[in-house]
């Protein structure tokens, strides 16, 4: 409750609201032709929410914009190999025989992700550890101090309280879901919107005029805007309808024989369910 309640996320929200104004900017000094201001050339999106993702969850996490420790992390190869991995379904774990020759690499690909992914967490939290200036609870991009406590000061505090309940594998573990959970859905979320409103315009034209009616001229949409946007929510609602941003249902690993659509399925087995509902 004290991490992920509605409160503690509304904590957050000025770490959101002032991040979507630096993409918006970064976004519009991308899309400006070097030879004029007045011609705009294609940007794509993806990598522009990809560090969008990553930094708010890193102020969440650890107060900070970006991570200045080892220079061997590079923060967009890190997340994406090892908290981000491109395949949920191994193929060896369907033809075991591929194991034999080391197809793919898959399994050792996956253990030097783990391996990291833990080095970089533990350096994370003992960065925030000795950081004895304070920095980690300043906002560092407008200098003014954050109304919330990083989530590794937080579990600090409670590591201090219960020991045994929140050590150090349970911390960087949750630590760890919240950069693999909180930046691979979003984007893939927010590409689809707009892809899918590129490719409906009538749509578009529809959520623009929602937006010139309920925000004021010259200011950004925040998060407080969101109820008096019901037509922003439908096409939110809509992308992950179409363009879900994770497969459904994940596999499973039977826990026992049983049978799925008349096939005998024994003990053990990893399932993995395709197509429409």
């Amino acid at each position: 409750m004290d991490i992920f309640s509605y409160s503690s996320l509304q904590k957050t929200s000025n770490i959101r609201n002032a991040e979507v104004q630096y993409m918006l900017h970064q976004l519009y000094q991308r899309s400006l032709s070097s030879s004029s201001t007045e011609i705009f050339h294609e940007v794509d999106l993806k990598p522009v929410f990809f560090e969008f993702g990553f930094i708010i969850i890193m102020k969440i996490v650890s107060g900070k914009r970006s991570y200045n420790g080892s220079k061997k992390w590079s923060f967009d190869r890190l997340i994406s190999e090892s908290f981000l991995p491109e395949k949920l379904i191994n193929t060896v774990d369907h033809f075991p025989v591929l194991r034999w020759i080391g197809y793919q690499s898959t399994e050792r690909k996956l253990k030097q992700g783990r391996k990291n992914k833990d080095s970089f967490l533990d350096e994370l939290i003992q960065d925030y550890l000795l950081d004895t200036s304070s920095s980690a609870d300043i906002d560092v991009v407008d200098g003014r101090k954050a109304e919330h406590k990083p989530l590794i000061g937080v579990f600090m505090s409670l590591q201090q309280d219960e020991p045994e309940t929140y050590t150090d594998e349970v911390v960087k573990g949750i630590i760890g879901t919240m950069f693999s959970g909180g930046i691979g859905t979003s984007v893939d979320t927010m590409v689809a919107a707009m892809s899918l409103l590129l490719k409906h315009p009538e749509a578009l034209v529809k959520l623009r005029d929602e937006i010139e009616f309920h925000v004021e001229e010259g200011r950004f949409i925040s998060e407080s805007d969101l109820p008096k946007l019901p037509y922003l929510q439908c096409v939110i609602q809509e992308s992950l309808r179409l363009h879900p941003p994770v497969t459904i249902p994940l596999p499973h690993l039977l826990s026992q024989d049983c049978t799925v659509a008349g096939y005998d399925i024994p003990l053990g087995t990893w399932l993995s369910i395709f197509g429409a509902f």
